[in-house]
C-alpha cells in the first residue's frame, strides 16, 4: 500500500513540476516494473490541467485535501521531503495527489472489471444503417455521438438501462464516448469486445475483411476475445491503432479472430485529423497510403457503391498514396490512371478494370 501511495505522490509532484531529479529517477523507476502503471502516467499526462485544482469549489477542494492529506499520514517521515518546501506548494501537490486519486479509481474501474462478453440478455432494441456510398451520425440514449460508416450497421439499446452500455457493430464507425465511469461502454464488433469510459475510436470490422481495426484518438480502450474471454487483454494508447488477424487459427473452424496475431502500431500526429487514413472518412474524405490497387478497390466500392472487378493479378498489385473527396468514381479512376498504367471501362454500378497492354 506504501509502495502505491509513494507513487501516487510522485506523480503528482511531477505532474505539477514540484519533483526533484532523485524524484523523477525514482518515479521512472517505478513505472519500468509496471507496465499498467506505464499506462495509466501516460494517459494522466494527457488529462492532467494543473489549475483545476485551483478552480474546483471549496468543499470539493477540501475532500482532495483530505484524500490527499490520507496518503501523505501513511508515507515513511523519512521520504515526505516536499515537508521542507513552501507551504501554497505544498498544499498545491497534495490536491494533484488527490486528484490523482480520483482518476486512478476511475483507471481502477477500467482494469479492474472482467472482459465484457456478449450478454444473451442484452436486447437490441434499435438499429441504424448504412448504404454503400452514405455515410450517418446519430446521437445514442447516454448522448455519445456515433459516425456509421458506408455499408455498416449498429445495434442498441433504446435506453441503457443496464450495468453497461453496449452495442454492436457490422462495419465500421467512429465512436465519441460520453465519460460515464460506472457504467463502461461496450462495443461487440465480431467477437472482439472494445470496453471504454469515454473515449474517441475508430472500428473497422468489415464482414470479409482479413482483420479487424481498432483505432485510438483520445481516452483508453480495453480489446479482449469475446470468443475466448480468458485470452489476454490489450490495452491502446491515445494515438494508437490495433489491427487483429482474423484468419483462422484452425482451418477446419471458423474464428472470428485470432488475439496470438496482432499488430499496434503509431498513427500520424503531425497530419490534420482530415488527413489521417483511419479516420478521414469522417471527415467526408477517402483518404489511402501506399494501398495496393486490390485493397483500394475495396475501400471505392463501399465510397461509391459500385462493384469492381479486376481482369488480371498484375494490375492488383499497382499502389497508390492519395485521397477522394468530392470526385466521382468516373474522375477518381481517371486520377489514379494518371499515375499508373491500366484501363477501366464502367457499366452502370459495375467497373473491369485491366492491365494496359
Amino acid at each position: 500500500m506504501l509502495a502505491h501511495n509513494r507513487v501516487w505522490v510522485l506523480m503528482a509532484r511531477t505532474l505539477s513540476n514540484e519533483a526533484t531529479e532523485l524524484e523523477k529517477d525514482e518515479l521512472k523507476d517505478l513505472l519500468q516494473q509496471d507496465g499498467h502503471l506505464q499506462q495509466q502516467y501516460a494517459m494522466l499526462q494527457q488529462f492532467w490541467h494543473p489549475g483545476q485544482a485551483t478552480s474546483s469549489s471549496s468543499s470539493d477542494l477540501q475532500k482532495l485535501f483530505q484524500r490527499a492529506r490520507q496518503i501523505e499520514s501513511k508515507t515513511p517521515p523519512e521520504e515526505v521531503v516536499v515537508m521542507k518546501q513552501p507551504r501554497f506548494r505544498r498544499i498545491y501537490w497534495l490536491a494533484a495527489a488527490a486528484v490523482l486519486l480520483i482518476v486512478f479509481s476511475s483507471f481502477f474501474l477500467f482494469h479492474s472489471q472482467p472482459a465484457a462478453t456478449v450478454s444473451e440478455q442484452v436486447v437490441y432494441n434499435d438499429s441504424i444503417s448504412t448504404q454503400q456510398g452514405n455515410r450517418s451520425q446519430l446521437i445514442l440514449p447516454d448522448g455519445s455521438r456515433v459516425w456509421l460508416n458506408a455499408g455498416s450497421r449498429l445495434l442498441y439499446q433504446r435506453n441503457f438501462s443496464g450495468k453497461l452500455r453496449e452495442v454492436q457493430l457490422i462495419g465500421e464507425a467512429y465512436f465519441d464516448v460520453v465519460k460515464m465511469p460506472a457504467k463502461p461502454f461496450i462495443v461487440h464488433a465480431e467477437g472482439v469486445n472494445i470496453r471504454v469510459l469515454g473515449t474517441a475510436f475508430n472500428v473497422k470490422c468489415y464482414p470479409g475483411d482479413d482483420k479487424i481495426e481498432t483505432t485510438l484518438i483520445r481516452g483508453a480502450v480495453a480489446v479482449s476475445d469475446g470468443n475466448h474471454p480468458e485470452n489476454k487483454t490489450i490495452y491502446l494508447r491515445p494515438n494508437e491503432k490495433l489491427s487483429i488477424s482474423r484468419q483462422p487459427v484452425v482451418p477446419e473452424e471458423r474464428t472470428h479472430t485470432a488475439f496470438a496475431d496482432y499488430r499496434i502500431e503509431n498513427i500520424d500526429t503531425a497530419i490534420l485529423p482530415s488527413a489521417v487514413p483511419e479516420t478521414a472518412w469522417v471527415y467526408n474524405r477517402l483518404e489511402f497510403r501506399d494501398l495496393s490497387f486490390k485493397a483500394l478497390a475495396v475501400k471505392m466500392e463501399r465510397w461509391y457503391n459500385v462493384k469492381i472487378t479486376f481482369g488480371d493479378a498484375e494490375v492488383q498489385q499497382l499502389r497508390f498514396i492519395g485521397s477522394f473527396e468530392t470526385e466521382t468514381i468516373d474522375e477518381a479512376l481517371s486520377a489514379l490512371q494518371a499515375v499508373a498504367a491500366f484501363s477501366y471501362k464502367i457499366n452502370g454500378h459495375e467497373i473491369l478494370i485491366k492491365s494496359s497492354k
